[in-house]
Formats: C-alpha cells, structure tokens, sequence
C-alpha cells in the first residue's frame, strides 16, 4: 500500500479535522461533561492530526 495519499484524499481529511475540531470547540466549555473529558484527553485545543 502507497504511503502517499492522493489530493481527494488530503481534502477529506482536512475538512474532517477541521469538523472535529469545530465540534471540540463547540463543546468545550459549554458542555460540563465533554469539557471534562476532553481535558482529561488532553483536546482542549483541538486535534493537530487524524
């Protein structure tokens, strides 16, 4: 298998992690019970990478 991804691909994950990372900021601070978890995740900022 090709460690390198195609363009399609590379675009489906940015717009995933961009996703992931609006909802963690939507939650954090707003939502007692996954602002605990995500700090305990260490996800206060967000997700860096898939």
């Amino acid at each position: 298998m090709s460690s390198v991804l195609s363009p399609a691909r590379l675009a489906i994950q940015q717009e995933q992690l961009e996703k992931l990372n609006h909802l963690i900021q939507a939650l954090h601070g707003e939502n007692r019970f996954y602002t605990s978890r995500l700090r305990a995740a260490g996800l206060e900022r967000g997700v860096e990478s898939l």
